[in-house]
């Protein structure tokens, strides 16, 4: 590169041109070489902005152009991963960096030395976020062929990150104090049993957050559970050393980094950014209670608006009988079985309910208490007050519904004596 700066220097004689023009004019020395500066510095802007856009708005379109021509698919994943998009962030710091000398260093050598050590920092960390774009795109692609699910190689992609990050942050320290980076990596090799034994916490720290960080498992405000640490609560910090989580009694509790790395805990995010929070409540009906339909009971049903179709059906395949219905195909005409066709059709009309979502009401194993009765939805509703009063009243309805459609909850029957024995003080 720095071949190539000197031919351009001959190439820019133009700019000392530009000095003796404006003199020519009558100006004087003073401000035509500030003129000159300032036009030089216009110059150098435009063609790096220039630059930038040919890079981003013209080779970007064609490579995805082609892509789309040759039905490719590594074309449109290295865009998503905006790689092309990084790339052209480098062309308009190599202009800088290349032209600075030409424009400033006979005016400003020392703001010249420092835009120039800027440029090489900019120009690495650009090349940093290339690499980690690159790796991801080949990760992406990965995953699209058969065998990856067997041959993962996110681990290892993962170690190539900290590789480079490591070099990368070896180059700026060396771009910052001018030396060879061999120098340092020599002086960092001797030095690594000490910084181990000195910063065994802090490294430890730094590379679990840099695997929490790569992995998104954590952010802060996640609302995380680790029960082997007595934590639940949302996370306020995450820092080098320690995560810090306020618990929902408004407790702080403080934990390592590689705490959640080593151990298994639990991210709901996926609940706060999903279509909804789930509700999940049985109740236990009594066995004794669960009876196939008579007429009457089926008049009576078909007076409740939400089942008055499905009983209308049933009543259309039922025969006319004042006893009970006969088995059969016919056997699902059961009061337990219309209220819980009740209970869905509740639900689809219900406005906290994601419709679209899982949704259903089932029957569970009989046990010796009853057979439970269990709604399965998903509140699009997912405030934690809001959501606990939605699936209440879902619960409060489906008990005091069952009453409609001859049925009764189990409960121990201790529970329902009138005159409980008085407790010794």
């Amino acid at each position: 590169m720095e071949e190539l700066q000197q031919k351009l220097e001959s190439h820019y004689s133009v700019v000392n041109t530009i000095k003796h023009w404006l003199m020519g004019l009558g100006m004087g020395e003073t401000l035509a070489e500030i003129l000159k500066v300032g036009i030089a510095v216009v110059i150098m802007l435009l063609l790096s902005l220039s630059a930038y856009f040919i890079v981003r708005y013209i080779f970007v379109r064609l490579v995805l152009k082609l892509s789309k021509r040759t039905n490719s698919t590594w074309g449109q994943v290295f865009a998503e991963h905006k790689f092309f998009h990084r790339f052209a962030h480098i062309a308009p710091a190599i202009i800088i960096y290349l032209s600075i000398d030409v424009v400033l260093g006979g005016v400003f050598p020392s703001i010249t030395e420092i835009i120039r050590v800027l440029c090489k920092i900019y120009m690495v960390v650009v090349v940093l976020m290339m690499l980690n774009a690159f790796l991801d795109s080949v990760n992406d692609l990965y995953r699209r062929l058969p065998f990856s699910s067997n041959w993962p190689i996110t681990g290892l992609l993962q170690v190539v990150r900290i590789a480079l990050v490591l070099v990368g942050g070896i180059g700026v320290v060396s771009i910052l104090l001018k030396k060879d980076p061999s120098t340092l990596i020599v002086g960092l090799g001797a030095s690594t049993a000490v910084l181990m034994l000195v910063f065994k916490d802090t490294i430890s720290g730094l590379v679990a957050s840099v695997q929490l960080t790569a992995n998104n498992m954590l952010k802060i405000g996640d609302w995380i559970t680790l029960p082997s640490r007595n934590l639940d609560g949302t996370v306020l910090d995450i820092g080098l050393t320690t995560v810090k989580v306020q618990n929902w009694d408004n407790s702080i509790t403080t934990v390592p980094p590689f705490a959640l790395v080593c151990e298994s805990f639990v991210n709901w995010r996926g609940m706060t950014d999903g279509d909804g929070r789930r509700i999940k409540k049985a109740v236990l009906i009594d066995l004794k209670t669960v009876h196939f339909c008579t007429t009457d009971m089926l008049n009576r049903y078909a007076q409740i608006g939400l089942v008055a179709g499905y009983v209308a059906q049933l009543r259309a395949q039922l025969s006319a009988q004042s006893g009970a219905m006969p088995t059969g195909a016919q056997a699902t005409a059961t009061n337990l079985n219309i209220f819980r066709h009740y209970m869905l059709a509740y639900l689809k009309q219900h406005p906290s309910i994601n419709q679209q979502s899982t949704l259903m009401v089932r029957l569970l194993q009989p046990d010796q208490y009853g057979i439970p009765l269990e709604v399965y939805c998903f509140s699009s509703i997912k405030a934690w007050v809001e959501y606990e009063g939605v699936q209440s009243d879902i619960m409060d309805h489906m008990v005091a519904a069952s009453n409609a459609f001859d049925l009764k909850l189990f409960q121990r029957s201790s529970s329902s004596i009138d005159n409980p024995p008085p407790c010794n003080p």
